[in-house]
């Protein structure tokens, strides 16, 4: 009997380190398996019409998930900001087919539109914010384009001025607004298609909320279309975007309210 207890022992130790691998490789197949189907399940909601609500600046915005920036969580919560992308002139959102025109490399991006939606209750008005930039793009009044648009441009080589251009005009409907723009020297030694970008900022729900949006130069260097023109029809778009997301956004608090009421 004494010779057989070393054997029963080995028996337990080699029946226990079974049950262990056993745990371990049921617990990995399970992570891998449930990875994957979460990732087809968040690659399906990605580019869904699924609205995302994102409450910025004490306003609801619900986004479809197919406007949402691939790092951008999708879920319903309090942000200091949100991004979104999009293409010009139908300003639809990701699909597999275009995501590498809005996400991808450079080269790829000639049409692609990015929005920054922030929070701007305790920042400075747009008028503040652009002071010191308009005040050293106004030194030097390079060309007035037409009555309504007049460019500047700055050879000062300082952070806060860059980029090298700017555009303003009154013809948006709200003021006097501005439009930056870099050039090509920006841009040399960066990857092969990168372009230089404009961007453009306006205020929503009373100076709440930041509306910043940006796009490739060359789209607005069109030679059937005047500056101007296509900068408005940006712009138009951007504000009818943005518009139907804090619409929506109102509804769904609207409807989530009634429901608890109820």
């Amino acid at each position: 009997m004494e010779l057989k207890r070393p054997k029963r022992k080995r028996k337990f130790l080699l029946f226990g380190i079974c049950l262990l691998l056993l745990i371990v490789i049921t617990i990995f197949l399970y992570g891998f398996i449930n990875a994957h189907y979460y990732n087809r399940r968040q690659d399906a909601l990605q580019y869904s019409d699924t609205p995302i609500v994102k409450t910025i600046g004490g306003v609801p915005y619900a986004i479809p998930a197919k406007y949402l920036s691939i790092l951008t969580s999708l879920r319903n919560k309090v942000v200091q900001s949100t991004n979104i992308g999009t293409l010009y002139p139908d300003f639809v959102g990701m699909t597999p087919e275009n995501r590498d025109e809005i996400y991808g490399q450079p080269a790829l991006r000639g049409r692609a539109i990015n929005i920054l939606i922030k929070d701007n209750r305790h920042e400075s008005s747009v008028e503040q914010r652009l002071k010191i930039k308009r005040h050293v793009y106004q030194l030097n009044i390079e060309e007035q384009r037409n009555e309504h648009l007049i460019k500047y441009s700055n050879d000062i080589s300082l952070e806060h001025t860059s980029p090298k251009e700017m555009y303003a005009t009154d013809q948006l409907g709200d003021g006097m607004r501005y439009l930056f723009c870099g050039v090509k020297e920006e841009i040399d030694g960066l990857p092969n298609g990168t372009t230089p970008h404009c961007r453009s900022v306006y205020l929503v729900d009373h100076g709440k909320s930041w509306i910043e949006y940006g796009f490739p130069r060359p789209m607005i260097m069109n030679a059937e279309l005047p500056l101007l023109e296509e900068w408005q029809q940006i712009e138009t778009g951007v504000k009818k975007l943005v518009s139907s997301f804090r619409e929506a956004g109102a509804a769904a608090v609207s409807q989530s309210t009634g429901t608890l009421n109820d």
